[in-house]
C-alpha cells in the first residue's frame, strides 16, 4: 500500500491520457521549449520513448519551437532591462540552445551591439539616479556598479558607465 506522497507514475497518469494530451494541454496555457515540455512530462509519469516520439511530433508539426520562443523571451528581458550576461545565464538554465540565445541577443542588439547595450544600461540607471547633473560620490556609484552587474551587463561597461 502506498503512504500519502508516494504516488507512482502511473497512478499520476489515468491510463486513457497518452503523452500527446498532456502535452497538447500543457501547450494550450502557454508556450514551453523541448526541455521544459520533456521534464514537465517526465514529472507526470510519462515514459522516455513517448516523450521523445511526442517532442518530435509537436517540433514537427510546429507546436513546439525553441527559437520563436527564445526570441519572445530575449524581446520580454530587453523590456525589463535585463543585461546581456543575466539574459543568455537564464536562458541557457532554462535548457535552449547556446546558439538560439546567441543569435537571438544579436537580432535584438541590432548591427551596433554595443551601444544598444550601452543606452539599455543607462535606461537602467536613469531610474536610480537622483537627479540629472547631481555628482555621485564613490559610495553611489559603487552601489550603481553593483547594480548594473546584478542587471547582467558587462564589467566594462558598468565600470564606464558609473566612471567620475
Amino acid at each position: 500500500m502506498m503512504g500519502r506522497g508516494e504516488d507512482s507514475g502511473a497512478k499520476r497518469r489515468s491510463a486513457a491520457r497518452s503523452g500527446r494530451e498532456l502535452a497538447l494541454e500543457m501547450l494550450a496555457r502557454r508556450d514551453h521549449g523541448q526541455e521544459e515540455l520533456r521534464r514537465r512530462l517526465r514529472d507526470r509519469g510519462v515514459g522516455d520513448d513517448e516523450i521523445e516520439s511526442v517532442v518530435g511530433y509537436l517540433s514537427a508539426a510546429g507546436y513546439l519551437d525553441d527559437g520563436r520562443i527564445v526570441e519572445t523571451e530575449v524581446a520580454r528581458l530587453v523590456r525589463a532591462v535585463w543585461g546581456p550576461l543575466k539574459i543568455r545565464r537564464y536562458l541557457l538554465e532554462k535548457g535552449f540552445a547556446e546558439h538560439l540565445v546567441e543569435a537571438s541577443l544579436l537580432q535584438v542588439a541590432g548591427e551596433e551591439p554595443d551601444d544598444f547595450w550601452r543606452r539599455l544600461a543607462e535606461r537602467a540607471l536613469q531610474a536610480r539616479r537622483p537627479q540629472a547633473g547631481t555628482a555621485w560620490g564613490e559610495r553611489e556609484r559603487a552601489r550603481h556598479y553593483r547594480f548594473l552587474i546584478a542587471r547582467g551587463f558587462p564589467e566594462s561597461l558598468a565600470r564606464a558607465l558609473v566612471r567620475p
